[in-house]
């Protein structure tokens, strides 16, 4: 491993003296209230025996340093508890550091730390981080160095310093603690060292996340962080490192990201960079990769994408296979959707998993067409999208049939008004598209779960039922609402996970859903989920699972490939391998897609009894 450049190996002339004189003036890197001590002699005979042999240790070379060394033992034995010694063991510990006997650099300068303040306490603390962070310990190098940055007086003491902390903070995944320092590592570097330390920099980010340097040069480009030379000497250095992942991967997402946000800080890279952000209908296909194309347009949206990503996460054993999940989102505007699906598809995605939002699910399917690249469409099924590519697969679940026959057994039973509390996307739209007609599906109050109408705002509409609707996350609140009003509660799919139900209640059913609330009574297909302490999955997550579980299998033969025939023809594997893919569902009974790419499903009606669904 390399270790920081050596204190002995940095120091000139001019440095070496202001370390003496710091030595000597009891300059400190202290805080003002806590005074540090002068290092003097105790008697004149000591300063006149010790004070010439530390001038001559600062000004000498290495050989001549290790000839003085001799010398030490005589007087230490002269003046065995003179103040000045302190100077002499500190360089002792310095030497053993260097020379790797970091038993021996401990032993010299862990009595130092409970010194008095001053600078051989700081040199002392410097040589005991140093020794923890070589012998493997980094988190607590950084946390005993990171209070003496900026406060040393010496220009090689400050440079070992600023190394040691940088390289433990990376080497303790402290990635923007470690940035920070690297700043100040390369602005306290002396003139000539900048471009050494420049050179180690671009090293360390090797092995930094890529999420974490596109934050870090956006944030120093779009602000007005880049205000002196060392900062824009970094900013550069980030950029290149970013364009060289760019063009390795042929990420022609991270490409336009450096494109728009750094252009001016490419150099020689910008000509690359530029021809691979211009080919926005350039593909890929990495092995093992499935994209999901979240939407983030509405907190309901916000909160099944979220379950999305949790279920396919689960279902694609996400770090402990070579499965790879990539996401992008809309960023709430349904412009951006065309955008993000590219993105996904220069990501190496085979197979993309969309129509969260159902607005996205024509885009989707034609962007299909267009790429001959397989989409999964979480969305209920539409005869636009379905009539556009035989490469878009349904997996989503109309919400007609299960809210219209809840809606119907409750006026069988007697209800009046039924009331839809969660307003999810379909049927709003269903209500937007018919406005004057019978109200969708049977209901004849619809509202949101936030604001959550109050009992006598439904009593005045003379509500005598409610159904939560797929979306509704006011599910305790809904219980008690029901009770209060009297009134049957019915539960679409999606709505109420994990609620403790008032027996009677009816629930949509199909698959493991409703989640039985007995733990003694378990799914055998929820075990696994349960003991990796995840909570009660919702439909959301179901879904996301199952589209992974079968997503996973149409991407598990696929090789790299770049090259547009190798792309098409890995493609045309993935959609003919997810048509014949079968593994155990929790949103159906079936195992895989039918002859018209659908999910089949047989949705139930029961009633809630003891914590479960009873037919």
């Amino acid at each position: 491993m390399r270790h920081a450049t050596s204190f002995r190996c940095g120091l000139r002339t001019a440095s070496r003296l202001v370390l003496l004189a710091a030595l000597s003036a009891c300059a400190s890197s202290r805080p003002a209230d806590t005074a540090p001590e002068a290092t003097l002699g105790a008697t004149a005979e000591a300063e006149q025996a010790i004070r010439p042999m530390i001038r001559r240790w600062l000004l000498a070379s290495q050989a001549e340093r290790r000839a003085q060394a001799a010398g030490w033992p005589r007087v230490e034995a002269s003046f065995p508890s003179d103040p000045l010694l302190r100077v002499v063991t500190v360089f002792k510990a310095w030497e053993a550091l260097d020379g790797g006997a970091y038993a021996e650099a401990l032993r010299l300068a862990r009595p130092l730390l409970d010194g008095p303040a001053g600078t051989v306490r700081d040199l002392a603390t410097l040589v005991v981080g140093a020794t923890e962070r070589r012998t493997g310990h980094p988190k607590e190098a950084f946390s005993r160095l990171i209070p003496l940055l900026h406060k040393l007086v010496d220009a090689p003491a400050t440079a070992l310093l600023d190394d040691e902390l940088v390289r433990a903070a990376v080497a303790a995944r402290e990635w923007h603690p470690a940035l920070r320092v690297m700043d100040a590592w390369l602005f306290e570097s002396a003139p000539g060292e900048k471009v050494a330390v420049l050179r180690e920099i671009s090293a360390l980010l090797e092995g930094f996340p890529d999420a974490v340097l596109v934050a870090e040069l956006r944030g120093r480009t779009r602000g007005e962080n880049v205000a002196t030379h060392e900062q824009l000497q970094f900013a550069e250095t980030l950029a290149h490192r970013l364009a060289s992942i760019a063009v390795a991967g042929q990420d022609v997402r991270l490409a336009r990201v450096l494109l728009d946000d750094a252009g001016a800080l490419l150099g020689s890279a910008g000509e690359e960079i530029a021809k691979l952000a211009g080919d926005r209908s350039r593909g890929r296909v990495a092995a093992h990769t499935v994209g999901v194309l979240l939407a983030l347009g509405s907190p309901t949206l916000q909160r099944r994408s979220a379950d999305v990503v949790t279920g396919m996460a689960f279902g694609m054993r996400i770090g402990d296979t070579d499965a790879r999940l990539v996401a992008r989102d809309d960023v709430g505007d349904e412009g951006r959707v065309e955008r993000a699906l590219m993105e996904l598809a220069a990501e190496g995605a085979a197979v993309i998993v969309a129509g969260i939002d159902a607005r996205h699910a024509v885009t989707a399917a034609r962007f299909a067409t267009e790429q001959g690249l397989t989409v999964v469409l979480l969305a209920e099924e539409s005869p636009v999208a379905r009539a556009a590519s035989p490469q878009v697969f349904f997996l989503g679940q109309d919400a007609e049939p299960s809210v219209g026959a809840l809606a119907a057994l409750l006026r069988s039973n007697g209800a009046k008004v039924v009331a839809g509390l969660g307003l999810p996307v379909p049927v709003a739209e269903a209500r937007a598209r018919e406005p004057l007609g019978e109200p969708a599906f049977g209901i004849g109050f619809e509202a949101p779960c936030a604001p959550l109408p109050l009992a006598d705002a439904l009593r005045s509409e003379r509500v005598d039922a409610l159904v939560a609707l797929d979306g509704a996350h006011c599910g305790s609140e809904l219980v008690e609402l029901s009770r209060s009003l009297r009134a049957p509660l019915a539960v679409g799919l999606g709505a109420m996970t994990g609620v403790p139900l008032p027996d009677g209640s009816l629930v949509a059913s199909v698959g493991i859903f409703p989640v039985s609330s007995d733990r003694s009574n378990l799914d055998p297909r929820l075990v696994g989920w349960f003991e990796s302490g995840r909570p009660t999955p919702t439909w959301w997550m179901g879904l996301g699972r199952d589209a992974a579980v079968l997503a996973v299998r149409g991407v598990k033969d696929l090789a790299d490939s770049a090259t547009d025939a190798d792309v098409r023809a890995r493609r045309r594997e993935a959609t003919v391998a997810l048509a014949a893919a079968r593994d155990e569902l929790w949103t159906s009974g079936a195992r895989g897609f039918d002859a018209q790419r659908m999910l089949p499903r047989s949705v139930s009606i029961a009633r809630w009894r003891g914590g479960k669904a009873v037919p």
